[in-house]
Order: C-alpha cells, then sequence, then structure tokens
C-alpha cells in the first residue's frame, strides 16, 4: 500500500515536472516572437 502511494506520488511529481517544462518552452517561445515583433518595426 505504501509502495502504491509512493509509486503515485512520484507519478504526479513527474507529471508536474513535463507540465513545466512546457510551460516554460511556451513562455520562451512567447518571448521569441515578441522580439521578432518588435525587430520588425
Amino acid at each position: 500500500e505504501a509502495e502504491r502511494v509512493e509509486q503515485e506520488a512520484r507519478g504526479r511529481l513527474e507529471r508536474q515536472k513535463i507540465e513545466d517544462e512546457a510551460a516554460a518552452e511556451e513562455a520562451r517561445r512567447g518571448l521569441l516572437e515578441t522580439r521578432v515583433q518588435l525587430a520588425a518595426l
């Protein structure tokens, strides 16, 4: 039982990490696009 709980917690942490990385990637892409648009002005 404790092992199952531990595995679930680990899975949640892993998913959170992946979501955080995806969000960071999205933010970087947004910054790049903003820079490109500013350069085009």
